[in-house]
């Protein structure tokens, strides 16, 4: 490579988002509504006007389905809606009898653990007896399933279906999962009025993930007029819950000065707060605001090690300014050849800006020093994509030469 610029270009064009999450990737995990003994015995028997429950049973009598956590069943032809079981209410009922009565609720939190274990035959099993016989959480969790492919393939319309029998009962975390479908598109079409709808229902309950969502929408002025100060308070009350997210958008809107009065210490402290709980943005910012001094003092070594946290899920910003800091000595040693690391994998995630730093960096190292470069960073750029699911960066490498002229290079 002696005399020529090699640096790494993304084939295929996988920028990162800086903005904030998909509602429906931080929804937090619901903990069991408060029942009383007797709502907990009552839930142990199907209620007479459960019709969806049995409407769901009786299909799956007929959908000779997937065994959860099995392969597919070849005889069950194009069916692409599962149903959890083959048990009827029926069936199910006479079951109930010949054993001893169980508590609910302790049944509930074994299911929760195997699925948290990753044992989700075992959990959707219990999810299954609880869901038939009326349990609004069991319902949820099975709906759950669906949406995150966890032992069933996923099927949006299923979990529909589950989450709405749920949320007919009341139950908030299932009324902020339809709002969370209706505002992304999975299985129905965009609806933002719809929602609207579902999440002000979790809101007036004080349930954190759907204020937080509420608030985007009367950011962007999606479904409602924009309101940025609306926007804020939605945000300050999933904040006060310690909702990660929307303590990472109250803190943008502290540090631009939107919807409340521009404070960049309480940014600071609401972007580190975030960044403690492993929020990737909330470090960038943490480490920008250590390395400029705005809402902390300046503190050149802390901001190094925020960069690292957010570098280590494929932050590209965060991966130049480390470049920046080894090429200036700031808060570490300098030492341009890992400078020119960070810069050519800044670039390999598709930051634009880095060429200027690559070619200035490059014309000072040996040409081994830079082949050796580029090679560690192929493959930082492989584990990056392998470990945050980034599809398709870094999939091929291309060196450009100093004529211009281009040659791929294959992955190692």
């Amino acid at each position: 490579m002696s005399g020529r610029l090699a640096f790494l270009l993304l084939a295929a064009a996988g920028a990162f988002s800086i903005g904030i999450p998909s509602s429906a990737q931080n929804a937090a995990t619901a903990e069991a509504s408060p029942r009383t003994p007797e709502e907990a015995a009552d839930a142990e028997v199907p209620p007479d006007n459960d019709k969806d429950a049995q409407k769901l049973a009786d299909t799956a009598k007929k959908a000779r389905p997937t065994p959860i956590g099995g392969k597919v069943n070849p005889k069950a032809g194009e069916a692409d809606v599962l149903a959890v079981t083959t048990v009827s209410a029926e069936d199910l009922a006479a079951e109930n009898k010949r054993r001893p009565k169980q508590n609910p609720q302790k049944l509930l939190k074994t299911g929760i653990a195997l699925y948290e274990r990753g044992e989700y035959k075992e959990a959707l099993e219990l999810f299954d007896r609880l869901a038939q016989a009326g349990m609004k959480e069991a319902q949820y969790r099975i709906g759950l399933a669906y949406e995150e492919e966890r032992g069933v393939r996923r099927n949006y319309e299923t979990a529909m279906k589950w989450h709405k029998l749920a949320a007919n009962k009341g139950y908030t975390p299932a009324q902020h999962a339809i709002g969370s479908m209706y505002y992304d598109g999975q299985g129905v079409d965009i609806n933002y009025e719809e929602a609207l709808k579902w999440e002000r229902k979790a809101a007036e309950k004080k349930y954190a993930p759907a204020e937080y969502l509420l608030g985007r929408m009367y950011e962007s002025g999606e479904g409602v007029v924009r309101d940025i100060y609306a926007a804020a308070d939605y945000y300050k009350k999933a904040a006060a819950q310690n909702h990660n997210d929307a303590k990472y958008a109250l803190a943008i809107l502290y540090a631009e000065g939107r919807g409340v009065q521009r404070d960049p210490a309480k940014a600071f402290q609401l972007f580190q707060a975030a960044a403690a709980k492993g929020h990737k943005e909330a470090a960038y910012q943490t480490g920008l605001a250590y390395q400029t001094g705005k809402g902390t003092a300046t503190d050149q070594k802390a901001a190094f090690e925020w960069y690292s946290k957010a570098a280590e899920r494929g932050h590209m910003k965060a991966i130049y300014n480390m470049g920046t800091m080894y090429a200036n000595a700031e808060g570490v040693r300098r030492e341009l050849d890992r400078a020119y690391f960070y810069f050519i994998l800044a670039k390999g995630l598709g930051l634009p800006n880095a060429d200027p730093a690559i070619q200035m960096t490059e014309r000072k190292l040996r040409p081994e020093a830079v082949e050796k470069q580029v090679k560690l960073a192929r493959a930082e750029l492989a584990r990056i994509r392998k470990a945050n699911g980034l599809d398709g960066a870094g999939k091929t490498l291309v060196i450009q030469q100093d004529d211009g002229e281009e040659e791929q290079a294959p992955e190692e």
